[in-house]
């Protein structure tokens, strides 16, 4: 038996009104929220892993009790954004990008000072970026949560850029100091 085209069109508008209620719930994020996300979502997942490398890679305790605590905040920060961002339609990436792809194989490559010389360059490199851009966000961002979650990061982010100055710092004084 055929089904009439008005009923067979009413029950495929019901059954699209589920999907349609959900999308309409999501707010339409600017290309500056979106783009924002998605690298610090990329960036968080990148300094986990990298800090789980400087423990088993790095020569200096402090190198690798400032990747202990990458792994520790940066996990944190990552779970909170990834919830805003599973709100928002955004699912958080299941790999890093090519980028940190390459930084993390440069890295793996290396172990004892030259990893600590190499890893401490990239964090600080890479938190004097994020700084930056998790200001911008702080102050610019269109969406009241990510704008939020960016103010709340900075200081996080700001402390992490001084203890890897610090860190490589204090890097470069042991090296002066041995002889050659």
């Amino acid at each position: 038996m055929r089904t009439p085209a008005p009923v067979l069109a009413l029950t495929l508008a019901l059954a699209a009104l589920p999907a349609a209620a959900q999308q309409a719930a999501k707010p339409e994020l600017s290309r500056q929220d979106r783009h924002f996300t998605e690298h610090a979502l990329d960036g968080g997942i990148a300094e986990v892993q990298l800090g789980k490398l400087a423990d088993q890679r790095a020569g200096s305790e402090a190198v690798r009790t400032f990747g202990q605590r990458m792994v520790t905040d940066h996990s944190e920060a990552n779970q909170k954004l990834s919830a805003i961002a599973n709100r928002l339609g955004m699912p958080a990436p299941k790999e890093i990008s090519r980028g940190h792809r390459h930084t993390v194989d440069r890295l793996t490559a290396l172990s004892g000072a030259d990893f600590d010389r190499a890893y401490m360059q990239t964090m600080v490199e890479d938190h004097r970026k994020d700084v930056k851009e998790f200001r911008k966000q702080a102050e610019d961002g269109q969406n009241a949560e990510l704008k939020s979650f960016a103010q709340q990061t900075v200081p996080t982010l700001e402390q992490h850029l001084r203890l890897a100055e610090d860190t490589q710092a204090k890097l470069h004084g042991e090296q002066a100091q041995v002889p050659r």
